[in-house]
């Protein structure tokens, strides 16, 4: 069901966005206004994690998440939809003679 599509959709995009919250965090720090005083990514983690410790990686990771599950779960749900509508169109590619 396009329900589940949406559903799976949003954890898988969930799981994904928590996992790559720190790399995140370090790239738009690295891009950001003061960008240019880090050396390198790893230059970067250092100085946030001494900065603000560990948990500084993790910043904005609720709206991050939220997003996500919105847009892959959409993403999920709209390619199952238009399958389906494709399929009753055109007929089932899934057929062998």
């Amino acid at each position: 069901a396009t329900w589940q599509a949406m559903l799976c959709g949003g954890i898988a995009g969930a799981v994904s966005a928590v996992a790559t919250q720190p790399i995140d965090t370090v790239k738009a720090n690295m891009m950001g206004i003061d960008g240019g005083r880090y050396r390198s990514a790893f230059h970067c983690t250092a100085e946030l994690v001494r900065a603000g410790g560990l948990r500084v990686l993790m910043n904005g990771v609720g709206p991050r998440v939220c997003r996500v599950f919105i847009e892959v779960g959409l993403q999920f749900s709209l390619y199952e939809y238009v399958g389906r509508a494709l399929d009753r169109a055109f007929g089932s590619s899934s057929k062998t003679n």
